[in-house]
């Protein structure tokens, strides 16, 4: 009979590495991960091969504002001999309603799959940010301040109200959302602005 280190060796020679199927969209941009349905579609028919199961057997955990945080546990059973290994887990889910527990065990039972068969996804998540994943935020950023900045020099603005919005840029300079705003912002104010010198030019005529 086959001992439970031999039948996750199988899993581990015939599930070598998953594609990363589903984007993650962030304030800073987006990137792609591994979903957890990719994962188990990958490691369970290998399970059911070599006839074992995984349960999880415990879950703790703790939110705060809009973050939880799970540490689990979980049980890989030989269903034929009873031999079993135990592994723990941890995940973190943000929701502002009451999703973030589910999430955070998502994420834990995935990772805890990934890892213990050492599953290759192409990216080391360890050693990348999430901002940095976004390979052209940094250059979006640089590109809305720019713009801003290049339309409060060629419109006649009041010096007051220049260093204000100037102020304003450099306090989002981080934010893409706002910077575009602002951008917004001053063309509605200069078409203003136009409107009203076209109603006084019309005026005085």
């Amino acid at each position: 009979m086959k001992t439970i280190a031999t039948k996750l060796l199988n899993i581990y020679e015939s599930v070598k590495s998953v594609n990363k199927d589903m984007l993650i969209k962030t304030r800073s941009g987006a990137y792609k991960v591994m979903s957890e349905a990719t994962v188990i579609n990958a490691i369970r028919p290998e399970f059911l091969k070599n006839k074992l199961i995984i349960i999880q057997t415990g879950a703790h955990g703790e939110k705060t504002g809009n973050i939880t945080r799970v540490n689990t546990q979980y049980k890989i059973i030989d269903t034929e001999s009873g031999e079993f290994i135990e592994l723990g887990g941890y995940g973190e889910g943000s929701d502002s309603q009451d999703k973030g527990a589910g999430m955070a065990q998502t994420y834990a039972l995935k990772y805890v799959l990934m890892k213990t068969f050492m599953l290759i996804s192409g990216e080391d998540a360890d050693n990348v940010s999430s901002d940095q994943k976004s390979d052209d935020f940094q250059k979006q950023l640089v590109d809305a301040r720019k713009k801003c900045l290049e339309l409060i020099k060629t419109t006649e603005f009041p010096e007051t109200e220049r260093e204000y919005l100037k102020k304003e840029i450099d306090k989002n300079k981080s934010n893409i959302n706002e910077l575009r705003n602002i951008y917004k912002n001053i063309l509605v104010d200069i078409k203003e602005k136009r409107e009203r010198t076209r109603q006084g030019d019309n005026f005085s005529l």
